[in-house]
């Protein structure tokens, strides 16, 4: 039961760290269509 648990966490986790990337992508997205000079170099 405990290793059942812990494995959802860690999915729970991964999930949670993929939405934040798509929630970057798109605040920079939308941040480039405003202002087209602006550049992101991660």
């Amino acid at each position: 039961m405990k290793f059942f648990v812990s494995v959802v966490m860690f999915f729970l986790l991964l999930n949670c760290f993929a939405a934040a990337q798509t929630l970057i992508r798109d605040s920079c997205k939308t941040a480039a269509a405003k202002d087209p000079n602006l550049k992101y170099d991660f």
